[in-house]
């Protein structure tokens, strides 16, 4: 079906361009549903599967992953941004 070959069209564009890899923290928007985030788990032909923070294994359709919006891979740069506030108490 037109589907099938949807997922099978992204999951190769998936593993060309490889916006994330196994084991990165990802925020994924899959088709108009909810955003899932956790860790990438498998990247396979037609579905990717995201381990979620309490443990839920969850498989996305490709075509959901590469179409459904951005992507958002926690992972991605080597660097961090940390924001401290810290408050000091004036002197007198």
């Amino acid at each position: 079906s037109q589907r099938v070959l949807q997922n099978l069209a992204a999951g190769i564009t998936l593993m060309l361009f490889r916006p994330f890899k196994i084991g990165d923290k990802v925020v994924i928007m899959s088709g108009g549903g909810a955003p899932v985030e956790g860790y990438v788990k498998d990247i396979l032909l037609f579905e990717t599967r995201i381990l979620t923070p309490d443990k839920r294994l969850i498989s996305i359709p490709n075509a959901g992953v590469y179409d459904g919006g951005p992507i958002e891979n926690l992972y991605g740069s080597k660097q961090r941004r940390v924001q401290i506030l810290v408050q000091t108490a004036g002197l007198t």
